[in-house]
């Protein structure tokens, strides 16, 4: 790497400044959106069983797919797009490697286009189901693309 493009080393670069379905293409970076056992030890989010983020940006995605899914060591593995429409990304336009993970996307904040979370909190600030059910957004969703700054 040049001098000027070194890549992330530290705890504080690799973690990514901003939530999910947020990163844009101005974000260059692989980053950690963060993850983990939800609050029964399993469940975490939208899903059953533990999960874990990342942002990936476009330039690496056919690498980080390829590499990951001869490399799952098991593991069940999700990719999606970020549209901004979180239900539809995670459920219909969604790539698995391994066995499909039952998950509950009534329980996703941003559900419209080009929208995202800025902010760390997988809810996005929002007591979730939302009332509308998919087909709502969290009043905290905003417009995605950014670079997390």
């Amino acid at each position: 790497y040049p001098l000027c493009a070194l890549p992330p080393t530290t705890e504080e670069e690799t973690h990514c400044t901003f939530g999910p379905n947020y990163g844009g293409p101005s974000y260059t970076y692989i980053c950690f959106l963060g993850g983990g056992k939800g609050p029964d030890g399993g469940a975490h989010g939208p899903w059953d069983d533990p999960e874990y983020g990342f942002f990936i940006p476009l330039k690496y995605v056919t690498e980080t797919l390829g590499w990951a899914t001869i490399n799952r060591a098991g593991l069940s593995l999700m990719f999606h797009i970020n549209t901004g429409c979180m239900a539809d990304d995670h459920t219909i336009r969604a790539f698995w490697a391994g066995e499909k993970r039952l998950m509950y996307p009534e329980n996703l904040p941003c559900n419209t286009p080009g929208t995202g979370c800025a902010m760390k909190d997988p809810n996005c600030g929002c007591s979730l189901p939302l009332p509308g059910g998919v087909e709502d957004t969290c009043e905290n969703c905003a417009p995605n693309g950014g670079d997390g700054r």
